[in-house]
């Protein structure tokens, strides 16, 4: 009893109804235009003027166009899922709101606060970047003056204390707390600043093409040690040569891995969902601008990718500056500080769309209680969480001060990649499951799937077996959505497990070893089952303004990559992303699970008692109960209870 209440604590669900929709203490302020710029200036500003130099240099060449592209694709299939899911939730906190409502109290804290921790360290790794782009142009005269003063000798802290990393997000926490019109504006203007300086280096890059610069012969490449690697290590074995030359350098692995680290640079667009509650109409607004943000800003990426490459040779771009580098080796000094200039504003815009998401994913967990009360307080004036944009400030400021975010920046792509994958499949799960609110206002039920109210364990497996072999249901019921859910886990263990044989063992593959094809083999074949099964499951009703398409296949794919991405993570960072969650977990069982506004809240019976009240007064409680919507009832009209049901919902995942 104690566990199975334990179980139900940490799983327990937010119930969102129409009416829990509309209410919303923040202002709403926020137009189509207003996402798209917000989204496109989170997303653009540090990946086209840092990514890009990694990309081409070190690691695709040339051929870097083709990466951004394939980390577009990824990155649309993600974003479609989030655009379905902000047409369904329009609500502020985006995919901690969402993993609440489909998974469970539990699962949604480790989200949000994973959010959190990639926005908080994002943000300082931002207003450190900026910092170095003002000392660029003040000829590092900073840097010489707080090295010589306030050096910090260690191997975690950065080597000095960058105060204005930390005035920066001081700064812009505060400008945001005064409200979302005041933050739109300002981030409007940097983003409308930003593209007129991609716009300026493509126009400004096409009087300098030179097409002979992507079929440089392997003969005319140099030889030698270059300057710094990835991670601040110098190696001349690396660094050696630059490939074989030619538009394709490092060849298709090189691409991969190109895509990989180029769909880091789409990283961001998920800032728009934060913003549901201040959206004029977030149904329509958070779909139309989640996709818009995704193709601009590959459109940048396609077009500056071009222009760089073509501008200089590939082994000449500079990995930390690789815009203002291009132009200073063309001779254009006036345009090298132009671009300059730009790429700070460009870093600005992306540590607002930073700064603007950390408070709303702060107010949305404290307003359910999983985060200190004080943190959801909304100011009357300004109709903002203010105490929760000063916190966020103070946070990402301090890591941006003192912290060297190089050693840091990889847990971003966990805190990233894990919401993805939880959103990819929440659509799955959430697509098969009954159109509760056309029966009763009631988003979940936990009814019994047996066929007696004493049926055993091994009878409602094979209702189960039966319903996925051969469905018997043309609407969506609790039995079919119950075998989606479990569909869905083991395709996630599924795609761990193949995921994992392809990186670790991959040698093995190559050589065609027969463990290594028929693991493979296996796992491939009960992913192909698996999908057919929910496939062949009948879907919900619900009228959404947006719907992903060719569903289970796309969210299926984007779970898959993503956790792909996940594993092959290397085993340093998840032990510091580890330790980070750690701290968050300590928060939730110390205050959140206490505190919960579910507490208390049986999601069974409060579910049933509302189903149960709208059926009876149209007298559908039978009709409900054969189609399988309803489950057994006993004869005071309460939920039987049932093996399978108190087994089931304590899944540890979905």
């Amino acid at each position: 009893m104690v566990l199975r209440a334990i179980a139900r604590a940490l799983t327990r669900k937010k119930n969102i109804t129409e009416e829990t929709q509309r209410e919303s203490h923040l202002r709403k302020y926020l137009s189509t235009l207003d996402l798209v710029l917000l989204g496109v200036g989170n997303t653009l500003g540090a990946g086209v003027y840092v990514v890009t130099g990694v990309l081409g240099k070190l690691t695709a060449g040339p051929a870097m166009i083709i990466s951004f592209l394939i980390a577009a694709i990824v990155a649309t299939l993600s974003a479609l899922c989030y655009a379905e899911f902000g047409a369904r939730v329009p609500k502020a906190g985006s995919a901690y709101v969402y993993t609440y409502i489909c998974m469970g109290e539990a699962w949604a804290f480790l989200v949000g606060w994973s959010v959190f921790l990639q926005n908080a360290i994002g943000a300082g790794s931002v207003a450190r970047s900026a910092s170095a782009y003002i000392d660029d142009l003040a000829g590092n005269r900073i840097e010489a003056y707080m090295l010589s003063t306030l050096p910090m000798e260690s191997g975690i802290l950065a080597k000095y204390p960058d105060f204005i990393a930390l005035a920066m997000c001081l700064a812009l926490s505060v400008a945001l707390a005064f409200g979302a019109r005041m933050s739109s504006n300002v981030n409007n203007v940097f983003t409308a600043v930003n593209l007129f300086i991609i716009i300026y280096v493509i126009v400004c890059g096409l009087f300098r093409l030179d097409a002979s610069y992507w079929h440089i012969p392997a003969d005319q490449l140099p030889k030698g040690p270059c300057k710094v690697l990835p991670g601040n290590q110098t190696s001349e074995e690396q660094c050696e040569s630059y490939g074989t030359g030619g538009f394709m350098p490092y060849g298709l692995s090189g691409v991969m891995v190109g895509a990989a680290m180029g769909f880091y640079g789409f990283i961001g667009f998920d800032v728009i969902s934060t913003a549901a509650e201040e959206a004029h109409d977030p149904q329509r607004s958070i779909p139309l601008s989640t996709m818009a943000t995704v193709f601009f800003v590959f459109l940048s990426f396609f077009c500056v990718s071009i222009v760089l490459t073509m501008m200089c040779p590939y082994y000449l771009l500079d990995e930390r500056a690789p815009l203002p580098e291009a132009f200073g080796r063309i001779g254009w000094t006036v345009a090298k500080y132009v671009v300059t200039v730009g790429g700070i504003v460009g870093l600005m815009t992306s540590l607002i769309g930073c700064i603007f998401a950390l408070p709303r994913f702060i107010y949305s967990m404290a307003s359910d209680g999983l985060l200190f009360e004080c943190l959801a307080t909304v100011s009357e004036r300004f109709k903002m969480p203010v105490n929760a944009c000063v916190f966020c400030g103070v946070v990402a400021g301090v890591m941006g001060m003192l912290l060297d975010i190089g050693s840091l920046v990889s847990i971003v792509a966990a805190g990233t990649l894990m919401p993805y994958g939880l959103v990819a499949a929440s659509v799955m799960k959430l697509r098969y499951e009954p159109d509760y609110e056309s029966i009763a206002a009631a988003t979940h039920l936990y009814p019994t799937v047996g066929e007696g109210e004493h049926a055993t364990f091994m009878d409602s497996f094979a209702s189960l077996l039966n319903q996925a072999v051969q469905p018997r249901y043309a609407e969506a019921t609790v039995l079919s959505s119950r075998v989606v859910t479990f569909a869905v886990f083991l395709l996630t263990l599924n795609f761990i497990g193949i995921s994992s044989v392809i990186v670790f063992a991959s040698d093995c593959l190559l050589n065609k070893e027969p463990w290594a094809l028929a693991v493979t083999s296996l796992m491939s074949a009960l992913i192909v089952i698996l999908l057919i099964v929910i496939a062949r499951q009948p879907q919900s009703n619900a009228v959404l303004a947006f719907k992903v398409p060719m569903v289970p296949l796309i969210p299926a794919t984007s779970l898959f990559i993503n956790i792909y991405l996940l594993v092959q993570i290397d085993r340093l960072t998840w032990v510091r992303y580890l330790t980070c969650m750690c701290v968050g977990v300590v928060i939730y069982l110390a205050y959140g699970v206490w505190n919960s506004k579910q507490r208390g809240m049986d999601p069974m019976t409060r579910r049933h008692k509302k189903l149960v009240t709208s059926a009876r007064n149209g007298e559908k409680a039978q009709e409900l109960e054969q189609s399988g919507k309803l489950g057994r009832l006993d004869e005071n009209g309460a939920p039987a209870t049932h093996a399978l049901s108190s087994a089931f919902d304590m899944s540890p995942v979905l």
